[in-house]
């Protein structure tokens, strides 16, 4: 009768492991299928990653050649424009007082 028990004990826990075994291949395989099917990269990342044209574009270079330095009647138009003043962050190692943000413009 002790053998009998003991073959029964050892069935249930043979049944137990292959049940356990084939729960924990199907758990990986869906796993696995999930994940191969879900993106994890953003949005604005997969745009920025789109492949680039190898073509170049030649208007761009001509362009570029066209493209001059504003006249002096532009350039009062745009220094005559307010402008509304942005405070700036001080630098507390800044003593003499003067920024070396100022832009000078020589006229020619």
């Amino acid at each position: 009768m002790v053998s009998n028990q003991k073959l029964s004990i050892s069935k249930n826990l043979f049944l137990i492991a292959i049940i356990t075994t084939v729960t924990v291949f199907l758990w990986i395989a869906l796993e696995t299928f999930r994940t191969s099917k879900k993106t994890t990269i953003p949005q604005p990342t997969q745009i920025q990653m789109r492949p680039l044209s190898a073509n170049i574009d030649s208007q761009v270079f001509g362009l570029l050649e066209e493209k001059v330095a504003p006249s002096k009647e532009e350039l009062a138009i745009l220094l005559a424009s307010p402008v509304t003043p942005v405070p700036e962050a001080t630098d507390s190692s800044q003593t003499d007082g003067e920024s070396d943000s100022l832009i000078t413009i020589e006229e020619e």
